[in-house]
């Protein structure tokens, strides 16, 4: 299985499957191998974690893209509109739906029923 080409097709499925970053994905799947890896302390990643690593990587990318000031859901992006006169300031909502998506995506919960101890 291919976690590069999954992860790929997980962010096509969210959205986000147009002009993506190769070198930061390719960055990334290899980061998520390593953590995974290095949570459970296992010498290969199980068959059962495939697609929680997919969902990692895809999770990392999205944090990475919306930190960048000029993604569409990076903190300026997140202001919907300002007045002055009583200092008003609304922020859109998507902002914080795609940190949850990103909190969900990354979480490491499903990785503890492989974790095996250090010896």
């Amino acid at each position: 299985m291919d976690i590069n080409q999954l992860a790929k097709d997980r962010l096509a499925a969210l959205g986000y499957g147009e002009g993506l970053d190769e070198g930061l994905l390719a960055y990334l799947v290899e980061k998520v191998k390593c953590d995974i890896l290095n949570f459970t302390n296992l010498e290969k990643i199980p068959a059962g974690l495939n697609y929680v690593g997919v969902d990692m990587v895809a999770g990392e990318y999205l944090r990475a893209t919306l930190l960048s000031e000029d993604s569409p859901g990076s903190a300026a992006a997140a202001v919907s509109s300002i007045t002055e006169g009583d200092t008003k300031v609304d922020f859109a909502s998507s902002r914080w739906v795609s940190e949850a998506l990103v909190s969900k995506l990354t979480s490491t919960a499903p990785l503890v029923a492989y974790r095996r101890l250090r010896w």
